[in-house]
């Protein structure tokens, strides 16, 4: 379609065969619509009117493609946070339970180290007490060897003095 030769945009003819932007009179024969110059501006309000609908809409849908891009972003932080949270959570229920372990078996250790303890003394208790007894068991030996010992020798004694006294009887007989 032609322009107009006056404000140079696309020419479309009225029915008064005027520029349907500027007015300016058409006559040739490349313009055959006709239409009145009220329809044009209708048709241009029409079209300016959809054009900004069309805009007004776009800018909606980016308006709401931007928020929904921010709550999912609020929604990925949130959950990022949540399973932060829900890491550090395991985690420190985790150092608290090898803590407790920890102090488990060390008191564990400590209660072993405490009766290993009180085993070894009463062992070396037992030992001792053995000692002592094996002790007066060799004393008791000594004492019944020592007894016997002074029973042969008051045997002997007794011997010696009936010996004597026979030479002393045979002293006297003869």
């Amino acid at each position: 379609m032609p322009k107009c030769p006056n404000c140079g945009l696309k020419a479309e003819i009225t029915r008064d065969w005027a520029c349907r932007w500027c007015g300016y009179p058409l006559i040739s024969r490349y313009y055959t619509k006709e239409r009145t110059k009220r329809e044009t501006e209708e048709t241009k309000k029409a079209r300016e009117e959809t054009e900004r609908a069309r805009k007004e809409a776009e800018e909606a849908e980016k308006q709401a493609r931007k928020e929904a891009n921010k709550l999912a972003k609020e929604k990925a932080k949130r959950e990022a946070e949540e399973a932060k949270k829900a890491r550090e959570e395991t985690e420190r229920a985790r150092k608290e339970a090898e803590e407790a372990e920890k102090q488990a078996r060390k008191e564990a250790n400590k209660l072993a180290k405490e009766k290993a303890k009180r085993e070894a003394e009463e062992a070396k208790k037992a030992r001792e007490e053995a000692e002592r007894a094996r002790k007066k068991a060799e004393e008791a030996k000594k004492a019944r060897e020592e007894a016997e010992r002074a029973r042969k020798k008051a045997e002997e004694a007794k011997k010696a003095r009936e010996e004597a006294e026979r030479a002393r009887k045979k002293a006297e007989e003869a």
